[in-house]
């Protein structure tokens, strides 16, 4: 996070022009003892999802982390955060525009899915660059989730190692 946010300023330099967008991809909770097979499958699906003519045509550069939170009923709810760099023209051509729908269908397909999962894209203020970046790059579950369950933090641990 601390070399991000100390490159910012030469991104902003480089880009004087460009917009930032937050997404958030979600695949439904998985048993924690499936979690390591769900992260690599959501990762390939991630490898597709970048490589679509919309994503490659409209997004400038990226910076991507998995969260992984713990439900109320102990199943594991990985998702990715992904703070996207478009061209300030990204809202004012339809051409690279993506609407919320598209951008569900396109991270649906490209994760093989058979349901429609939840996502979220919203457009980041020049002056909340920097929470954002916070949000995007956090820590990878929440610590209160690390303390609920003894056996679910040793299996979560087991499941993300390396």
């Amino acid at each position: 996070m601390a070399r991000f946010l100390e490159a910012l300023p030469k991104i902003t330099a480089e880009y004087p022009n460009h917009r930032w967008l937050h997404l958030t991809l979600t695949v439904k909770n998985c048993a924690i003892r499936e979690l390591r097979e769900t992260i690599r499958e959501m990762n390939v699906a991630w490898k597709r999802f970048m490589h679509l003519k919309a994503f490659k045509t409209a997004v400038l550069g990226y910076v991507r982390n998995v969260e992984v939170t713990r439900s109320l009923d102990g199943t594991a709810h990985p998702h990715m955060h992904v703070l996207l760099m478009v061209p300030a023209s990204y809202f004012k051509k339809t051409h690279l525009y993506i609407t919320h729908v598209e951008w569900r269908d396109m991270w649906r397909d490209s994760a093989r899915l058979d349901y429609d999962p939840q996502v979220c894209v919203k457009a980041i203020k020049d002056t909340d660059t920097e929470n954002e970046v916070r949000e995007v790059m956090k820590y990878a579950t929440k610590p209160e989730h690390l303390l609920e369950d003894a056996d679910w933090l040793v299996e979560y641990i087991y499941q993300v190692h390396n």
